[in-house]
């Protein structure tokens, strides 16, 4: 009975954390642009685009919390990490895409643990990668190998949300946004092709939750789990 207690709480939380999504996406005729009025972009996104928001994190930051949100579309091809100038709880104004992906896919935190794509991963070359990020980038998070990495958030509870194939401009082939079911925080990280896995962003996440239509998707593949396991 865990999944099912827990996902009502998951639920109430995400229809409060998502009551301010519904709002900026009432404008009509966006513009095709990616950074601007919250509106217009998200409008631009789920309408020109076809995305779905799946899910979202506030980033805590030292000016405050930004809601962040993932989306994909149906077929996984292409995905969008946007960033609002406002928390969950609040109303943006400013909304701006982060980072594009391709590839995408989203995982049930509390039910999947999944690993990300092996691309052509070797320790050394990783290393050697780590050494170049932080020499040219000394406000980076920390690197390491991803198969050592993915260890240790497992060993701390997280798990494989949202990930996708992206061309980050420090050499991230990957984007991995992993979450702590427990708690909703969360990390995102890049992984190079080497596997040289990085978070140059001290801020971390926090408040995370699917969208609400999400969440119900989840909530009924659990229930058939449950019962086929019965």
């Amino acid at each position: 009975m865990r999944h099912s207690a827990t996902s009502r709480a998951a639920k109430s939380a995400a229809v409060a954390l998502f009551a301010g999504l519904s709002g900026m996406g009432t404008q009509a005729n966006a513009q095709d642009k990616l950074a601007g009025d919250a509106g217009a972009v998200m409008a631009e996104l789920t309408g020109n685009r076809g995305q779905i928001v799946l899910m979202a994190a506030d980033r805590v930051t030292p000016k405050g919390r930004l809601a962040t949100y993932f989306t994909c579309s149906a077929d996984g091809s292409e995905g969008y990490v946007v960033e609002t100038n406002a928390s969950l709880r609040h109303q943006p104004t400013k909304a701006a895409v982060r980072d594009v992906v391709t590839d995408c896919s989203f995982h049930d935190v509390e039910f999947e643990d999944v690993d990300p794509p092996r691309l052509s991963f070797n320790k050394d070359a990783a290393y050697k990668d780590c050494e170049r990020l932080m020499a040219t980038k000394p406000d980076f998070n920390g690197c390491g190998y991803v198969d050592d990495q993915m260890m240790l958030a497992r060993q701390d509870g997280f798990r494989i949300a949202y990930m996708g194939r992206t061309e980050q401009k420090e050499g991230g082939k990957l984007l991995l946004f992993t979450v702590r079911p427990e708690d909703g925080e969360a990390e995102m990280e890049y992984v190079t092709r080497s596997g040289a896995t990085f978070d140059f962003d001290f801020a971390g996440y926090d408040r995370f939750a699917y969208n609400p239509a999400i969440q119900d998707k989840l909530d009924a593949r659990r229930r058939q789990a449950s019962l086929q396991l019965d």
